[in-house]
């Protein structure tokens, strides 16, 4: 995987946010999904996703919602 570093620690940062909602999610009790821990950037550009990621983000998205649901009922 090709990975396009503009700004010095930009690939350190980007997880950053992730964590950080993660967290928030955890403290507050509420379901998260980290879609960058499911699937990847495109080599092309490093930042945006390739056709068929989306259709993998969306069964983990589904799967992380029938998880929920089931852990409420």
């Amino acid at each position: 995987m090709r990975v396009i570093v503009a700004f010095g620690d930009s690939t350190e940062k980007s997880v950053l946010p992730g964590q950080r909602c993660r967290d928030g999610a955890e403290r507050e009790g509420v379901a998260f999904l980290d879609a960058g821990q499911v699937i990847g950037c495109s080599d092309l550009d490093g930042i945006h996703y390739e056709v068929d990621q989306h259709e993998v983000l969306a069964r983990a998205a589904a799967k992380a919602v029938r998880g929920a649901l089931d852990a409420t009922a």
